[in-house]
C-alpha cells in the first residue's frame, strides 16, 4: 500500500491571518439558491460554500474491493443482503451488517462468479446504486481478484476520443489514495450555477491553518465527501491512515481508517469549469492527462486559480461573510 502514497505532494498550504489587520471586503459576492440546504455563494465564477463534517470517499482505489473482501474498505459498504427485506439496498450497518457478510461469503464459497452476486447481494454503491443488482467488472491480468472500482472523472489511457471499453478500465479511474478529490452530488450538476467533474478548489480548514488543493473527482454525497488522501492531508497526515480488521471471510485485512481533522470547520472553493478536459462520454469527464502527473498538475493549475482568486485568505474572507 505504501507505493500508492509514493508521489510527492505539495499542494498542502499553511497560510496565517494578520490578527491586527482587517481583512478587506469580499467584493462581488452574490448568494444563490441552497442546495440540501447548504448557503452558496458565488464570486467571479467561484462557488463558495461550509461543511461541519467530512465522509472520505475511496472510489476508484485499485485496491478498494476484493473477492474475499481484501480491500481497504469493507465491502459491505458498497454492497447488501437481500435478506432479510428491510436491508436490501440499505446501509449494511447494524442489524443489516452481518446479514450482508454472510450473503458475501455465501457467495465467494459458491464460486465467486461476479454474474452471480445478484443472487446473494444488491448494490449501495459498488456496481450500481439504491439497491439494483450489482454489475461487478473484474480488474485485468494479475489483479484479476479485485473488482474494478470507478469515478466520474476519467483519465485518458487511450486515443481520443476515449470508448466506454477504456474508461471502464481501473487504470482510467482517479485514485483517491494517491490523487486529493472531491465529490459533488450528481444533482449539483443540473442546476444553472453548477460544478463539473474536473474543476479544480481547494478546501480549508481555517482552525488547523491547513488547506489542500483539488481535482473534483467524482459524484456522489452531500458536498461533505472527500477522497481519503485529501482527508488526511487535512489531517495533517502523509497518507491515509489504516487499521486491522476482519473480512467477512475471516481474514486479517487493513481497512481506511478516518482520520482526525482537529476541526469541523471546512471552507471550500471550487473554480467553475476550470476543468482541462479532452472528451467526455455520457456524464463522464476524461482528462487528458496520464496518472503519474495528476497531483503536481492539480497543484499547479488549482494554484493559479487560487492566486488569481484572492488566495485562501479570501476564501476564508468570503465563506465567513456568507
Amino acid at each position: 500500500m505504501t507505493s500508492l502514497f509514493a508521489a510527492t505532494f505539495s499542494a498542502v498550504i499553511s497560510f496565517s491571518l494578520s490578527a491586527t489587520s482587517p481583512l478587506a471586503a469580499c467584493d462581488n459576492l452574490k448568494s444563490v439558491p441552497t442546495f440540501n440546504k447548504r448557503p452558496i455563494s458565488i464570486r467571479n465564477d467561484t462557488l463558495l460554500f461550509s461543511a461541519n463534517r467530512l465522509a472520505v470517499d475511496i472510489d476508484g482505489s485499485p485496491s478498494a474491493y476484493g473477492v474475499r473482501d481484501q480491500g481497504i474498505e469493507d465491502v459491505c459498504n458498497g454492497l447488501s443482503a437481500l435478506k432479510p427485506n428491510e436491508c436490501k439496498g440499505k446501509a449494511a450497518a447494524g442489524a443489516c451488517y452481518q446479514p450482508c457478510r454472510s450473503a458475501f461469503k455465501a457467495w465467494h464459497d459458491a464460486g465467486h462468479e461476479p454474474s452471480k452476486m445478484k443472487n446473494y447481494m444488491a448494490s449501495t454503491g459498488l456496481g450500481g446504486s439504491g439497491g439494483s443488482p450489482p454489475v461487478l467488472v473484474l480488474q485485468d491480468g494479475d489483479r484479476s481478484d479485485w473488482f474494478v472500482s470507478e469515478t466520474s472523472t476519467k483519465l485518458k489511457t487511450g486515443d481520443l476520443p476515449a470508448k466506454w471499453s477504456d474508461i471502464a478500465k481501473q487504470a482510467a479511474q482517479v485514485d483517491p489514495l494517491a490523487v486529493p478529490y472531491f465529490v459533488i452530488p450528481g444533482n449539483f450538476r443540473k442546476i444553472a450555477w453548477d460544478a463539473t467533474p474536473g474543476d479544480f478548489g481547494v478546501i480549508v480548514a481555517p482552525q488547523t491553518k491547513r488547506s489542500v488543493r483539488f481535482l473534483v473527482g467524482d459524484t456522489g454525497g452531500d458536498l461533505d465527501e472527500v477522497s481519503a488522501l485529501l482527508a488526511a492531508k487535512l489531517a495533517g497526515l502523509d497518507e491515509a491512515p489504516t487499521k486491522e480488521k476482519k473480512s467477512a471471510l475471516g481474514e486479517d485485512v487493513q481497512r481506511l481508517k478516518a482520520p482526525e481533522f482537529g476541526t469541523s470547520d471546512f471552507r471550500v472553493a471550487i473554480f467553475r469549469h476550470s476543468g482541462k478536459y479532452k472528451g467526455s462520454l455520457g456524464s463522464h469527464k476524461v482528462l487528458d492527462q496520464p496518472s503519474g502527473d495528476l497531483v503536481n498538475w492539480i497543484d499547479t493549475e488549482a494554484g493559479a486559480l487560487l492566486d488569481k482568486f484572492g488566495g485562501v485568505d479570501k476564501v476564508l474572507e468570503c465563506t465567513t461573510a456568507m
